[in-house]
């Protein structure tokens, strides 16, 4: 296992600009919760990770990602950055990320996990298999990504966060592991989620999104997210959602769960 930290970095709010609206988003002052992600392209890590994986060959393509924040992360704030790099199993070999960012005072504010999975080239990739579509219920929401995720946003979500993995940009290499495009990014789709979340629960802060990858979207992809409650506190005020995203008309490709505080009334 590798350490890492802590490394003081600034949340910079034209970044976060930046990446909101790559995700479509046009609310003003927004820092998605999936903002860590970017962090992840930080020399330091990267470096650990390419350490770790040693001198396997392969792509990384997520399995799972989890975001959790106790406090909204705040544009122009300053965090104290650690996190571990872990590589198990051979059959594939796996790479676990986690993280947290803390104040100054070291009150953590925000943890993050991911689980990757090391895609040969020489292999096509094996899906997992997927989800049925969910059942509507009198707690079940629905929004769509009225426009297609095609290459270009897939290219402008890329750049805003920093992923440069050719799987999801170069169409060559997208065909050498197994996909007939290449596919759209795991965090893209969750940050989906998030949107849709804050278009269901306008004035919700969002404590937790995690997301389960259960088969790669090629590009184009028209994007259909549908989510039910499935925990609610007495208060009513705690609430969690289970969401299903996939492309219209296709088996959820991901399993996404969002845990909310809703202001009191």
């Amino acid at each position: 296992m590798i350490h890492l930290g802590p490394m003081h970095q600034t949340l910079g709010a034209e970044a976060a600009g930046i990446l909101a609206a790559a995700l479509g988003s046009q609310r003003p002052g927004w820092v998605p919760i999936i903002y860590p992600i970017r962090w992840l392209a930080l020399p330091e890590i990267r470096t650990a990770i390419a350490a770790a994986i040693g001198p396997q060959t392969g792509l990384l393509l997520h399995e799972t990602q989890n975001f959790e924040a106790s406090t909204p992360l705040r544009a122009a704030a300053t965090y104290r950055l650690s996190a571990t790099v872990e590589v198990a199993g051979t059959d594939p070999p796996r790479l676990s990320l986690r993280g947290t960012a803390s104040d100054d005072d070291g009150t953590v504010c925000a943890r993050f996990t991911a689980r990757l999975r090391l895609l040969p080239l020489s292999a096509p990739a094996s899906p997992t298999p997927s989800a049925p579509p969910p059942t509507a219920t009198a707690n079940s929401h629905a929004w769509d990504v009225h426009a297609p995720v095609d290459a270009d946003w897939v290219r402008r979500y890329c750049a805003a966060s920093g992923d440069d993995n050719p799987l999801h940009l170069d169409p060559a290499i997208a065909r050498q592991a197994g996909f007939t495009a290449p596919i759209v990014p795991g965090m893209q789709l969750l940050g989906l989620c998030e949107r849709a979340v804050r278009a269901w629960y306008k004035d919700a802060t969002i404590l937790r999104l995690a997301g389960r990858f259960l088969h790669p979207l090629t590009t184009p992809a028209r994007i259909a997210i549908t989510g039910r409650r499935v925990q609610m506190s007495d208060d009513g005020r705690q609430i969690t959602l289970r969401m299903f995203v996939g492309s219209e008309g296709q088996a959820a490709a991901c399993v996404a769960e969002a845990a909310l505080r809703l202001p009191p009334e």
